[in-house]
């Protein structure tokens, strides 16, 4: 496809300016000879493209050629330049073709236009990976969007975990000043990355904001900060300090797929089926991670009779307790009569 190879190599030469042959031939694995005989056709075809020899020179473009892509206004510049779910496209197979599309649309942006798509690149982030959530009211997100876009500083006060699950008589939240640096949309919750007054990066559920409003005072944002890369960073620091509470069960392969789709359930292997003279043909023993006890007899107990607990024994016996308390409960209540008008 030395097409394809061509128009890359314009893209590349548009959004970089000067590329060692070297450098070419890595990015689009081909030889540095292939890379010569691409130079000589596109020179041929009217692109003007030079070498440069010595210590710093490579391959060029005439600094006042350039690839127009008109009609866009900035808006639908940074629609199209945000972070895409990487994890997603990689998936599908595209997570390459993705990058090679972003090169091309940005070598055919103005030098203006391309610094604001690399602006929303690093201001707006979509994480694709589910952790399941609930559509949440996020009446401050506008706010909190234009204090990233213009970065301003933001006053704001906020709601924690512990604040909203606690039913006492809580006192008034306290103030916070945060220096903006990005959103993240995860599913359905939305997150604001922020700089705190004392350096400090920190990340705010924003549907827990119960005030805010904008400063006059710029944002001063950390050297060489990444958004992607710290959202990355951070949810692996949250997975270590979940609460785990490994089991061991049994289940009928259409219960696994239940199994799977629960929230705050990781199944983390599955055996091969039992053979037909076990008690159980076609059921499948597999490790499952809940975050407690709790959850873990809450699921269960949800799935019924089509899954069994092994291990642990605090876990088979507590079940076995509520199974026989409801039991108990739908025996007793046979013999009432609940209807309308009845004694």
């Amino acid at each position: 496809m030395r097409a394809d190879r061509l128009l890359s190599l314009l893209m590349l030469l548009e959004v970089h300016r000067k590329l060692t042959a070297q450098e070419l031939a890595r990015r689009l694995e081909v030889s540095e000879r292939t890379i010569h005989r691409d130079m000589e056709a596109l020179s041929a075809s009217g692109v003007p493209v030079y070498a440069e020899r010595g210590t710093g020179g490579g391959w060029a473009l005439q600094d006042d050629y350039h690839v127009k892509l008109n009609g866009l206004n900035q808006a639908e510049i940074r629609s199209l330049f945000l972070n895409s779910p990487s994890a997603l496209l990689a998936d599908l197979g595209l997570e390459e073709s993705s990058e090679a599309a972003y090169r091309k649309l940005s070598a055919a942006l103005s030098p203006a236009s391309r610094q604001d798509a690399a602006y929303a690149r690093q201001r707006l982030h979509v994480d694709g990976a589910g952790w399941q959530s609930r559509t949440e009211e996020v009446p401050y997100l506008p706010l909190v969007q234009s204090a990233v876009w213009e970065e301003r500083q933001l006053a704001f006060t906020y709601a924690t975990y512990a604040a909203e699950t606690d039913n006492s008589e809580s006192p008034a939240l306290p103030e916070r000043v945060v220096h903006p640096l990005g959103l993240v949309a995860k599913g359905r919750t939305w997150y604001m990355t922020a700089a705190t007054q004392e350096g400090a990066i920190r990340t705010y559920r924003v549907s827990r904001i119960r005030s805010a409003a904008l400063l006059d005072e710029p944002v001063v944002r950390p050297d060489g900060f990444d958004l992607a890369a710290f959202w990355e960073q951070a949810k692996q620091e949250l997975k270590v300090k979940l609460p785990h509470y490994v089991t061991k069960l049994l289940m009928d392969p259409r219960t696994l797929r239940k199994l799977n789709s629960a929230s705050y359930v990781k199944v983390m292997s599955v055996g091969a089926p039992l053979p037909e003279r076990s008690g159980r043909p076609g059921w499948l023993p597999a490790e499952a991670d809940f975050e407690t006890l709790d959850n873990a007899v809450e699921v269960i107990l949800s799935l019924g009779a089509s899954l069994l607990v092994l291990e642990p024994e605090e876990l088979r016996s507590e079940v076995a307790r509520q199974a026989a308390a409801l039991a108990e409960l739908y025996a007793s209540a046979a013999a009432d009569d609940y209807s309308p008008g009845g004694d």
